[in-house]
């Protein structure tokens, strides 16, 4: 489908950075036969690091011509090594590899090709944005490149950067999204992006980058078609992408709310940090039972929420504390402030490795290598990283948490009432959907909020509320999460806001906001993958 696209003429030049297991090849090959092309294997070229690639090759290609295909890191190579000037297409499917997974030597690679006609990598990108922009020094004016990316090329701010970078190069750009997960059988769980560019400096994209939701290729066939033909037209990216690919109704209820009096961004009461950074989890987080071997000190022992899942509700209470414990839970953190010369405490810190504490980024910053810089006291949390949904909680017992769960302060204006206010919206069908389409999807659907992103989730919040109203409908809320009934919880909180705002939360505008955040929920997880579920 792709290839077909990209091939229009027996005279192309087809570039493919990372053939692998020669897919790409073999379907250009039948392209350009369907063209008529006479010798279709001298019109591509190709590179690859893999040894077992150039043996695809050779199944693919017969007696391929060598000065064609190299085996090289693609960042390594350009035109002339090829005895071209430039190719009409690129195309391929480059390798995702995350900046954090990318060794010493490839990040050094990546960095000699950062800038390519005046088109910048963010720093924070993975490997494919690298193909990309190093690509584009590969194309002929008028040129076409077409990549199968991951779902980071939209989810991402560097890759929307990247996105609106090219359409300032080229005549059209389009992303077609697609629902279906393809490569989950070779272990990736990433969402597919199809990225089409066309005209290689003929021009800025009139329409901006184009998006489209698709369920499959037989509708991105179908769509592709069209774009071509200039028989349609997609979103225009501005801003998140996700509000592009779901249900435009729920969508646009959001924005007209919150340019009301009652909506509010998550960030009008409160601010967002990370939780506590130790530096060595596995070191300074104990279980009850590791503390009791080491003949810890109490004093020195503090419980901290190390996982979501340890408070399932909308308070994190004594009981959860006690449970967590009693259950062999690694959550007792080592306070070495209070009991800095225990003998028991000290032989425990000397089993830390010398060389490792001074490679530690971390201790580096902290006064003392075995003290955390713990900060405030939270008032509640965020979860961080979601299968089904995100949940804020408020803090009953004066805890801490790691830096896998989000700490939450409050305005010093915000009553108690508000607090239960905001905790309560939280749950309602708005503002999960809201942040839906806030934070980032990653591999198999988790649902990723960054303080940056979270903070503008919107909350709605009545004028006319009742301390004793708000109580009741929190401990609902509360037990109904506590037993796993998320769904429950969020009709809840519809029922509340629609009693406390009947003229604007009526029976029509929620069953669009319903629809938007089942739609927007599909997308996560195309096929059902759970049922009420927790957060991670």
């Amino acid at each position: 489908m792709l290839c077909a696209w990209a091939v229009r003429s027996p005279h192309d030049l087809v570039f493919e950075p990372s053939f692998g297991g020669c897919v790409f090849i073999e379907s250009i090959l039948s392209a350009f036969r369907k063209l008529n092309c006479p010798k279709p294997q001298e019109n591509i070229y190709g590179c690859d690091t893999d040894e077992s690639a150039f043996r695809y090759l050779d199944s693919a290609i017969s007696n391929f011509n060598t000065d064609h295909f190299i085996r090289d890191d693609f960042l390594r190579l350009h035109p002339g090594n090829f005895r071209k000037t430039g190719f009409d297409i690129l195309i391929g499917n480059p390798p995702y590899v995350s900046l954090h997974n990318m060794p010493c030597a490839q990040k050094q690679t990546a960095s000699l090709v950062q800038n390519c006609h005046g088109i910048v990598v963010d720093r924070r990108a993975s490997l494919w944005a690298y193909f990309l922009v190093h690509g584009l020094s590969f194309l002929n004016e008028g040129g076409r490149l077409c990549f199968v990316l991951p779902g980071s090329l939209i989810q991402t701010d560097y890759g929307k950067k990247l996105l609106h970078q090219l359409s300032a190069h080229f005549a059209k750009i389009a992303v077609l999204s697609i629902a279906e997960r393809y490569f989950k059988r070779v272990g990736a769980d990433e969402s597919t992006e199809i990225l089409l560019c066309e005209g290689w400096k003929k021009g800025e994209a009139k329409k901006g980058i184009e998006v489209a939701s698709v369920t499959d290729t037989n509708a991105c066939r179908e769509r592709i078609a069209n774009w071509q033909k200039g028989a349609w037209t997609g979103f225009q990216l501005n801003g998140q992408a996700a509000s592009h690919l779901i249900n435009s109704e729920g969508d646009k209820i959001l924005k007209a709310w919150a340019k009301r009096s009652f909506g509010k961004r998550l960030s009008s009461f409160v601010t967002i940090r990370i939780g506590v950074v130790t530096g060595a989890n596995k070191f300074f987080i104990l279980s009850q039972k590791s503390a009791k071997d080491h003949e810890l000190p109490g004093k020195a022992l503090k419980f901290i929420l190390t996982k979501a899942k340890f408070s399932k509700g909308l308070f994190l209470t004594t009981s959860d504390s006690r449970r967590t414990k009693s259950q062999g839970q690694k959550c007792l953190l080592i306070n070495t402030l209070k009991a800095s010369k225990d003998k028991n405490i000290l032989k425990y810190l000397d089993a830390f490795p010398k060389t490792k504490i001074k490679n530690n980024k971390t201790f580096s910053k902290q006064k003392v290598w075995h003290q955390p810089i713990l900060g405030k006291i939270p008032d509640g949390f965020l979860t961080y990283m979601n299968h089904h949904s995100p949940r804020l909680f408020l803090n009953e017992i004066s805890a801490n948490s790691t830096n896998t769960i989000h700490r939450i302060y409050f305005n010093k204006d915000v009553s108690y009432l508000n607090k239960l206010l905001v905790v309560i919206s939280f749950n309602s069908t708005l503002s999960q959907l809201s942040a839906e389409l806030e934070g980032r999807v990653y591999g198999s659907g988790v649902l990723k909020h960054e303080p940056s992103e979270a903070k503008n989730i919107l909350i709605i919040i009545p004028k006319k509320a009742k301390l004793g109203e708000a109580r009741d409908a929190a401990r609902r809320i509360d037990i109904a999460l506590r037993n796993n009934l998320n769904d429950t919880a969020t009709t809840i909180a519809d029922d509340y806001l629609k009693k406390a705002i009947p003229t604007i939360w009526t029976a029509k505008k929620l069953l669009r906001l319903r629809a938007a955040l089942a739609a927007a929920r599909k997308r996560r997880y195309p096929k059902p993958q759970f049922l009420n579920c927790q957060s991670v």
